[in-house]
């Protein structure tokens, strides 16, 4: 798939969030049970952050790991950075392209991003 970008205002870079991603598959044709996707955040500061991570669709004994929209898509959601920070305040930008070795991915219909603040009321 083509590069998915976001870009969004962000004025608190002292809260603590939670980065998640979410994918639509169409299991019919994606067939694999993670979906690899690396992840780029530029800062209205010219930082650069990159990391690799993944979408689970399958759970460990193969059933899927999302649930079914009315699309007849699986939507799978997971968490990929929990509990960061954006280090500067303004218009944050978030590239996220698939990290497989295919050139076309077939069955992967849509790719989100949601920010949610922070839990930390956690014990380790």
């Amino acid at each position: 798939f083509e590069p998915q970008i976001f870009e969004f205002d962000f004025d608190k870079n002292d809260m603590c969030i939670d980065l998640s991603l979410y994918a639509g598959i169409d299991t019919s044709v994606y067939r694999e049970s993670i979906l690899p996707l690396i992840v780029k955040i530029i800062s209205p500061d010219g930082e650069h952050r990159q990391f690799r991570t993944q979408i689970n669709i399958k759970e460990r004994y193969g059933n899927l790991a999302g649930k079914a929209n009315d699309d007849g898509l699986i939507e799978c959601h997971n968490v990929v950075r929990p509990r960061m920070f954006f280090n500067a305040k303004g218009k944050q930008r978030i590239e996220i392209t698939q990290g497989t070795t295919k050139y076309d991915l077939t069955g992967v219909r849509t790719i989100g991003m949601e920010i949610h603040k922070a839990n930390l009321e956690y014990k380790d």
